[in-house]
């Protein structure tokens, strides 16, 4: 099991019951001017840590993680795709190996450019059976052994060329089949068809045209080591709009007869694939393998933690590791991409990136990135940008370059306002704040009527129908991420009109209840007001997030000293949150009758997987009894997170689950992710440091730190002491010791 994770933060003065005590500062400083001077030759000896990472955590169960091969935020992503038309338990099988993937979506999507090697005889199903004991996964690698086709098939990648290699019992023909019609989730059977297709003696390429998720254009070209013997339409395929083809290879006499791929695509069309070949030009599969390989080391060991026990790197790492697989670039080598409008468009000297769903990853995953590797962010930013140029408004997801579905909110909003917070380099706040003005005002197809809004200061449940207390929380998180950017470029009064618009959802916080709820344009209150039902769902028409109770938390994430102020100040703020987190009368969401098939993220009518909610046990900090979130935290770590394949307490979307558990193993978390602070709680780890390029390092202390020890009464930055829980992302990144004093839980009255 996973040592205790405390976490929680706050701001309520030092008549708080967490109180911040100094430290030994002359020990403290002594200490951090000795990690300074070796922090330069530490950086160069960066330790071995991908060998702690395990992708298949959470690939069964409800995580839908990718367990395929990938460089950090890189365009492709093979790995095998499961037949679940005969999937069983007893008797997995693997459809084959395609070349594009999302990960932790609930509708699994892409899944562009499938090949499935056979050796023997042409197979009557292309589906087969695997070993798993044969499967092998780390950043940047798969590999696993194909049953039925007698295939040992390993994978690997750079950022835009998809490498295989398949290793066969002995030399003799053997077939490749490439399937252009297959695609995932709501992409399978959208193809519209297939251009520019050509075999060549060692290569094949085309364009292939999507309608699902998204509207696309995949171009692709596959080259071979082998010369193609033959090539033919798959019996039955002839309708397909995109096709299957059976490619024949005839294998040189050789004691470990090999047959080896590389998939290269592009967005914008086959001379566009055929350049990012360049990038494997000249190496070999296991040089990519080691440069994967390298490459994701250098990144996640930019967080190191010192003498923690194995499991717990392994749930960490592999958490980290989830957490930098997405958004993906989807520009070509030399910089072109396929706009969001569908025009070609040129990133420049940057990249452009794409597959992401942002309201989830703006609260914890692209925070972390800014935290972690500001370098990334600044692109992400800028991609967000151009974007929003093509479509005169900001995405809230994309996949492929292209528009997803609208959505909840304007996350973007937040992810601009948070990379200007923290500094991040070569982002124009002017333009930005255009760019946000333009998303949080114009009227447009899948947007909420902002009319409405600026007429009531909520959305009506008579004129939103769907989600009206939900969309309200998004718009003021989007609203105050407009106000911080313009009071950044002294925008008083835009500032003011924005930060007022925020506060909307105080209209909607019923006394009586205590809880958000709809309320149509004459004000009158939806009535029943049905906060749960046993036997069925408990999320309404105005609550699609989770209970309630729990969305009425959403405001603390640009709000908390007003929301505070409405539910009585921290006493009033101790009594919901025990409330939330209080064993529950009904089911949980999704869930049987009460205590029956809850997870281990659901606590009372806490949802651990609601995108609006994992910031809730931080905000203890705040209350009257910040100890409990320190053991709150910890229960869902301990509980909710293990090295098991199933190992995750919800799906992964936008990262957020893993996000959440990387920033609650150091000990802070960006509960406002718009402000550019964090808050603090109590870390998991006795110690740990995180390392940029340039020789800053940040050293986090927490000696005993322990599931006995897992409440963090004081703590100090550079030997001062903190009287407030909370710490600014520039702190941090400063390098420096930030020490945690570590203490048990204090005894129930």
């Amino acid at each position: 099991m996973i040592p205790g994770l405390p976490g929680a933060a706050g701001r309520h003065n030092a008549a708080m019951s967490m109180q911040w005590t100094p430290g030994r500062c002359v020990r403290a400083l002594a200490f951090w001017l000795l990690c300074v001077w070796g922090s330069a030759a530490l950086a160069q000896r960066a330790p071995a840590v991908t060998h702690l990472v395990d992708p298949y955590i959470g690939s069964l169960g409800a995580g839908r993680v990718f367990s395929g091969a990938s460089m950090p935020f890189g365009m492709v992503a093979p790995g095998p795709d499961l037949d679940t038309s005969v999937q069983t338990p007893s008797s997995p099988r693997i459809l084959g190996f395609s070349t594009t993937h999302v990960n932790g979506a609930v509708d699994a999507a892409l899944g562009d450019v499938l090949l499935q090697p056979a050796f023997g005889v042409r197979p009557r199903s292309w589906s087969s059976r695997y070993l798993v004991q044969t499967q092998l996964a780390r950043p940047g690698y798969h590999a696993v052994t194909l049953q039925d086709h007698r295939v040992y098939v390993e994978l690997t990648a750079t950022p835009r060329v998809a490498l295989h290699r398949y290793t066969f019992p002995r030399s003799q023909r053997v077939q490749v089949l490439l399937d252009l019609q297959h695609a995932l989730g709501p992409d399978a059977g959208q193809r519209l068809g297939m251009r520019d297709w050509q075999v060549a003696e060692q290569e094949v390429s085309g364009v292939i045209e999507s309608r699902g998720l998204v509207t696309r254009l995949t171009a692709f070209v596959i080259h071979f080591d082998r010369p193609v013997a033959a090539a033919s339409l798959l019996p039955g395929s002839q309708g397909d709009a995109a096709g299957r083809w059976v490619l024949d290879f005839d294998l040189p006499a050789t004691a470990k007869p090999q047959l080896q791929a590389r998939v290269a695509l592009s967005t914008i069309d086959v001379a566009g694939a055929r350049r990012n070949l360049a990038e494997a030009e000249g190496r070999s599969f296991d040089g990519v393998r080691k440069d994967a390989d390298a490459a994701w080391n250098a990144l996640l060991s930019r967080i190191r933690l010192p003498g923690a026990p194995e499991q717990q790197q392994m749930t960490f790492y592999s958490a980290l590791y989830r957490s930098l697989l997405h958004p993906s670039v989807v520009s070509d080598l030399d910089g072109r991409y396929r706009g969001a409008a569908g025009q070609v468009e040129n990133a420049g000297t940057g990249a452009h990136y794409s597959s992401f769903t942002l309201r989830p990853a703006s609260r914890a995953a692209l925070p972390l990135v800014g935290l972690l590797a500001p370098e990334r962010l600044g692109d992400i930013v800028q991609s967000l940008l151009a974007d929003q140029r093509s479509l005169g408004h900001l995405p809230a997801s994309s996949r492929w370059g292209q528009l997803g579905a609208a959505g909840l909110g304007n996350p973007a909003l937040t992810v601009i306002a948070q990379a200007l917070a923290q500094g991040v380099p070569g982002v124009d706040a002017g333009q930005a704040l255009s760019a946000m003005l333009a998303t949080a005002t114009q009227d447009r197809e899948g947007a909420p009527p902002w009319g409405a809004l600026a007429l009531h200061g909520y959305f009506p449940f008579d004129v939103v129908p769907e989600a009206s207390v939900t969309r309200t929380l998004e718009a003021g998180l989007g609203d105050d991420a407009v106000a911080r950017v313009a009071e950044l470029l002294r925008r008083a009064d835009l500032a003011r009109a924005f930060a007022d618009r925020a506060l909307g959802y105080r209209k909607l916080l019923d006394p009586g209840t205590r809880m958000l709820r709809g309320r149509d344009s004459r004000g009158v209150w939806r009535d029943p007001f049905v906060a749960s039902l046993p036997g069925k769902p408990l999320r309404g028409s105005d609550h699609v997030d989770a209970h309630p109770l729990q969305e009425s938390f959403a405001p603390a994430q640009h709000d908390l000293p007003g929301l505070m102020a409405l539910w009585g100040g921290p006493p009033g703020l101790t009594g919901m949150l025990d409330r939330l987190f209080a064993p529950a009368v009904d089911p949980p969401p999704s869930q049987g009758p009460a205590g029956v098939g809850a997870g281990p993220g659901i606590i009372g009518r806490y949802d651990h997987g609601a995108a609006t909610g994992q910031h809730i046990p931080w905000l203890y900090a705040f209350s009257m009894a910040p100890w409990r979130g320190h053991a709150l935290v910890q229960r869902l770590s301990r509980q909710a997170y293990t090295t098991r394949w199933d190992g995750l307490p919800a799906a992964d979307v936008g990262a957020l689950t893993s996000a959440w558990y990387v920033f609650a193993t150091l000990g802070w978390y960006p509960v406002a992710p718009a402000s550019g602070k964090f808050v603090l709680g109590a870390p998991q780890v006795q110690r740990a440091e995180i390392h940029w390029p340039g020789g800053r390092v940040l050293r986090v202390m927490a000696p005993g730190a322990s599931a006995s020890r897992p409440h963090a009464s004081a703590v100090t930055f550079d030997g001062r002491a903190l009287d407030w829980p909370e710490i600014d992302h520039a702190q941090l990144v400063g390098g420096g010791e930030l020490r945690f004093t570590m203490s048990p839980l204090p005894l129930r009255p």
